[in-house]
This record gives C-alpha cells, sequence and structure tokens, in this order.
C-alpha cells in the first residue's frame, strides 16, 4: 500500500482493527497531526513524497516498508524495530530515537538533521550510502556488521565540538568524514576503515583490532587535538612516521598572540593545580604542567629552566607545602632572574593557604633560608589571588569561586599581553 499523506496513513491504521482506539490514538484538539501510535506493526507500506510531522511511534515495528523522498519532522520512536527498510532520499529532521533498531537496512541519501540518538543500533546486513548525520546528538548510537559508504558526521556548531558516543563492529567503512566531533568516547573495532577526519578529537583507544586501513587521512587540527593519541596509532592507521609529529605541528599551528603559562607548584597540591591547569587549556593558553608536559629522560633542573625562559607567564601556586619545597624554589628563584632581566610582567602569585604570609624568616632552615626568604619577600610585593577559601584541600573544589578567581587572573594575563 502505498502513504502518499497523513490521510492515507491514517485510513491504513484505521483499517488494522475495528477500533481504532486500539492503537492508542491521541488526537490533541481533534487534529490528525498530534497523536501517538503505539504497538502497530506497519508491513510493506511504501511511503512516498509524504511528511510526517509531530507524531509519536511506540513500540511499533516497521517491516520491508520503503520510504521514498520521505521527511520525518519533529517525530519520536521510542522501542521501535525497522525491519528491512528502503531509505531514498528520506530525511528525518529534529527527530528522536531512542532504543530502536534498524535491521538489513538499504539508503541511499539518508539525512539525519539535529536528531538525538540514545541506544540506537544499525545491524546485519545494513548498506547505507550517502548518509548524512549533522548536528546530531549522538549520545549511543551503534553499528554492527554494516557497510557504510560516502557517509558523514559532522557538528555544524563550529563553536561546540559535539561528544559523540559511537560503536563500529565489523563494518565496512569506506568515504566517511567526521567533522568537528569529540570521539574521544567513539570506537572503531575490527573494521575496514577508509575514514577522513577534519578537527575533530580521538582518543588512544579509538581504533582496536581493525583490519585494513589504509585508506584513512587525518588533518593537523585533529592531531593536534587528540592529545592521548598515540603515535603507533598515527602510524598503523594513517601511516605517519614523522618523528614527533605532535610537537611540529604544535609549532607551526600555535597562533601568533597565544600565551603560554608555567605553572610552578607541589605535587602535594596537584589536585588544584591539575584544576587550574583544566581550566587555562580551557581557554586556549598552552600550559607547561609538569606531570603532563616534562620529558622522560631529561634533568629536571634543565627542563625547568628551558620551561621558564621559553613560556610567557609563570604562575606560582604558594602554599605550606610549595614554600618549603626545593624544586618550586629553583623554579621561582629563575623566573625571578627573568624578571629582573625583561621587567616584564610575567609573575603571576595564588595561593592555597595563608602560609605565605605567615612564615617568619627564622622558620627556614639555614641552609636554605637566604634564597627561599627572598623569593617570599619577593612574592608578598606581588597581588597574589586567593584561592585558600574555595576549599581547596577539601574532596570538592567551590566550582563558582574558583571561576570567579579564574576569570580575574586569566584577566591579567590578556591585559599583560597587550602592554
Amino acid at each position: 500500500m502505498e502513504i502518499s499523506n497523513k490521510e492515507s496513513l491514517h485510513n491504513y491504521l484505521s483499517s488494522l482493527s475495528e477500533n481504532p482506539a486500539d492503537f492508542a490514538f491521541k488526537n490533541a484538539n481533534s487534529e490528525f497531526d498530534k497523536f501517538l501510535i503505539q504497538n502497530v506493526t506497519l508491513h510493506g507500506l511504501k511511503f512516498s513524497s509524504c511528511d510526517i510531522i509531530g507524531k509519536d511511534f511506540k513500540g511499533c515495528m516497521f517491516t520491508n516498508c520503503s520510504f521514498d523522498n520521505h521527511e520525518f519532522n519533529g517525530v519520536s520512536f521510542t522501542d521501535c524495530v525497522f525491519k528491512q527498510p528502503v531509505f531514498q532520499s528520506t530525511v528525518f529532521m529534529d527527530c528522536s530515537i531512542k532504543n530502536c533498531e534498524f535491521y538489513d537496512s538499504f539508503s541511499n541519501q539518508l539525512y539525519f538533521g539535529m536528531t538525538s540518538f540514545d541506544n540506537v543500533i544499525f545491524k546485519d546486513g545494513e548498506l547505507l550510502q550517502y548518509v548524512t548525520f549533522s548536528d546530531c546528538m549522538l549520545s549511543s548510537l551503534s553499528f554492527t556488521n554494516v557497510q557504510i559508504f560516502n557517509g558523514k558526521f559532522e557538528s555544524g556548531n563550529f563553536s561546540y565540538m559535539f561528544k559523540s558516543t559511537l560503536l563500529f563492529t565489523s563494518c565496512e567503512l569506506s568515504s566517511i568524514t567526521f567533522i568537528d566531533l569529540d570521539l574521544t568516547a567513539t570506537i572503531f573495532a575490527r573494521c575496514n576503515l577508509g575514514l577522513a577526519f577534519i578537527n575533530s578529537n580521538l582518543a588512544k583507544n579509538s581504533f582496536i583490532d581493525n583490519q585494513d586501513t589504509s585508506h584513512c587521512n587525518i588533518d593537523l587540527a585533529t592531531i593536534k587535538n587528540s592529545i592521548d593519541l598515540p603515535t603507533e596509532v598515527l602510524k598503523n592507521i594513517f601511516r605517519i612516521t614523522t618523528p614527533l609529529v605532535k610537537e611540529i605541528i604544535n609549532n607551526i599551528t600555535k597562533p601568533i598572540n597565544e600565551m603560554t603559562v608555567f605553572i610552578s607548584y607541589s605535587f602535594k597540591d596537584e589536585k588544584f593545580a591539575e584544576e587550574l591547569n583544566s581550566r587555562l587549556l580551557a581557554e586556549n593558553i598552552t600550559t607547561f604542567f609538569w606531570k603532563r608536559n616534562a620529558d622522560g629522560g631529561a634533568k629536571m633542573m634543565e627542563i625547568m629552566d628551558e620551561k621558564i625562559r621559553e613560556y610567557d607567564f609563570f604562575i606560582f601556586i604558594a602554599s605550606s607545602n610549595s614554600l618549603k619545597s626545593k624544586a618550586c624554589h629553583f623554579e621561582l628563584s629563575k623566573a625571578r632572574i627573568k624578571y629582573s632581566k625583561t621587567w616584564e610582567n610575567i609573575l603571576f602569585p595564588v595561593h592555597i593557604d595563608n602560609f605565605l604570609f605567615e612564615v617568619e624568616e627564622y622558620n627556614i632552615p639555614i641552609s636554605e633560608r637566604k634564597e627561599f626568604w627572598e623569593n617570599i619577600i619577593e612574592l608578598r610585593e606581588f597581588h597574589s589571588l586567593n584561592f585558600s577559601d574555595i576549599g581547596v584541600n577539601l574532596n570538592n573544589i567551590n566550582k563558582d569561586s574558583f571561576e570567579k578567581l579564574f576569570s580575574g587572573l586569566n584577566k591579567n594575563f590578556y591585559i599583560t599581553k597587550k602592554q
């Protein structure tokens, strides 16, 4: 039966029973455009040049149905099954698809726009050609034993990189492009891959036991974004064997006005330092954070000296831990030397307790007293932002208070950079 308008769909559903209420028609103001179709099996239907708007399908089975030049707009599918559907020039726009399964589908020009997927699977012999997922919320979407040719997954919102939870298992993927997506929760397992990644983000476990990967490409932005992507993946999946390729890309793609910050902290204050480092990175500020950026095998003092000279600004996280640390005082002394030579405002102290202002010279061991006390006196001459009251020593940091103080610190960076 051919469904070419809403009346023909209504007549078909009505013909399934003498009492249409069996199928939970719920009219709003007696209008056909808003109702729930529940627990219905639709078999062998051909939807042709027909738009379905604002309907809710729940627990429905679509078997051997075809959709030709058809659009679903604002439609909700919950607990539905599509078995052997055929999609020709079909559009799903602003839809919600939850707990649904697509078996043995065929598509040619299938488009999903601004559609949310939650626990949805395409599987068993699917052939999807020219399929596009644009501005979709892909919280849980899986493909198993599926062939996809000429596909595109993209975020059209360039101010936000959508995080997509996708799982591809035993699939044939050819000419598939991923654009502006956070794919750190996405996995490709045991697939033949022909993929291209543009300004996206991959994780170290994104690729598992894949087979043919000879047609995969990755752009510079994706390599730069994918902080945890191992060099082995770049080599094995994308055939990139250049040593230190990430460092090279970071150098050639670094904006002229990009700010860089060296963070000096005690490992005992690592929780707060991690939080501060994450916020700086979120502002596109390049940081030197010892835990993540120190090169293995290099001498500690040489690393500190080189990076302090190289980076624009120096943040010192003052605490009873850092002000008793020889390593932290070494870094602070190097920053003071840089300041004395350049006369540029590079030193930005923050304190997470009041030890900076309470310690006395005679408290410091004689062997360290001269250097440590000179550093402390100079720190006191700068305005130190007070993070001591936001719970940094507790299990949870007060986010609102942290953000207010951080915005002041970030503003100081930009003011100083413009001078």
